[in-house]
């Protein structure tokens, strides 16, 4: 059950004056360093038509590693918390929206720990979204709704479980080590059927 999203903005308008009025950089010394260095990359990979080629051809399979169908969920999603908030007329005016998803990514592609996969082979998607949920956040909310379409974590780990042994050891592990999150999530997904069932739908 994906939250209904408000009516779509109109194409924003850059508040130009903003930038300039503050004369400073917030960012810290570190931060800077890293942006230098990043540009520095970017001009040597410019400067470079091996390295422009081979950046053309990377760019296509790039995008078709992107699930972008999920990203507009999200987006949507995004839509519905900040409208929930008050904060809908700020967001049609100037894309928060777009600019917080596109920071989104921005932080994960550098984010050294996206990309380490800390749950072993063998754990659903299902799982690891039950073990991290959080009550207050509308996202966890949004996207637990929209997984009851889906089998039960418990039922796909059972019709997919034909790991090795070594494999298999550490998805128990870690499923032991996560017991009081799944319970929980499986509580709160019986009590949504338990409440559908009461409303005939």
């Amino acid at each position: 059950m994906k939250p209904v999203p408000p009516t779509r903005r109109q194409p924003s308008r850059v508040n130009a004056g903003t930038a300039a009025a503050r004369g400073d950089d917030a960012r810290s010394e570190a931060e800077q360093r890293e942006s230098i260095r990043r540009l520095k990359l970017d001009i040597a990979i410019a400067g470079n038509e091996t390295l422009c080629a081979l950046a053309d051809r990377l760019y296509k399979h790039v995008v078709d590693c992107i699930d972008f169908g999920a990203l507009s969920g999200v987006e949507e999603m995004l839509w519905h918390a900040i409208d929930h908030a008050g904060l809908g007329a700020l967001d049609n005016q100037e894309n928060v929206s777009r600019r917080m998803i596109q920071h989104a990514l921005s932080r994960a592609i550098h984010d050294p720990w996206s990309w380490v996969r800390e749950t072993p082979y063998g754990i659903t998607k299902q799982e690891e979204r039950a073990v991290r949920f959080d009550a207050d956040c509308w996202f966890c909310i949004a996207e637990e709704h929209a997984s009851d379409a889906l089998p039960s974590p418990s039922v796909v780990a059972t019709e997919s479980d034909d790991h090795c042994a070594s494999c298999d050891e550490l998805v128990r592990e870690w499923r032991e080590r996560h017991a009081t999150q799944l319970e929980a999530a499986a509580d709160r997904r019986a009590t949504r059927e338990r409440q559908r069932a009461g409303r005939g739908t």
